[in-house]
């Protein structure tokens, strides 16, 4: 069983969504602004924010 640190904020299940899902979004916001001119490219704070509310929805 793998520990983390829980935020009294956030909830088990909801630190463990973000264990599983965090990592294969990442991959694919990097491909995706890979594809991007530079000047076109979403910040990674842009992408952070995202994938918060992405969370909060789902």
């Amino acid at each position: 069983m793998r520990r983390y640190f829980v935020s009294t904020t956030l909830s088990p299940s909801k630190v463990d969504r973000i264990v599983a899902d965090a990592t294969l979004a990442l991959v694919a916001f990097q491909v995706a602004q890979a594809r991007k001119h530079i000047e076109q490219r979403m910040s990674m704070a842009q992408w952070l924010d995202a994938f918060h509310r992405g969370q909060r929805a789902g």
